[in-house]
């Protein structure tokens, strides 16, 4: 079973889905794109206004919200 790399990090909802995501990464990258992500809770993503997503398919839709932007 993976561990978690930062147990203690809070849960908060996706801004799309209202799906549940831990928001735990690692201190330091790994491999060669600078992985910061944690390999027990590898899904979810932070916008730059602060709100998360669960997946790829709604960081699109949240981009497209709340920056109007398409990708």
């Amino acid at each position: 079973m993976t561990r978690c790399v930062q147990p203690n990090a809070p849960w908060v909802k996706c801004c799309i889905c209202k799906k549940r995501i831990k928001t735990c990464e690692r201190k330091k990258p790994v491999g060669k794109l600078n992985d910061y992500t944690c390999p027990a809770h590898g899904k979810g993503c932070q916008l730059q206004n602060g709100k998360w997503v669960c997946s790829f398919k709604h960081w699109e839709v949240a981009i497209k919200k709340y920056y109007g932007q398409v990708v």
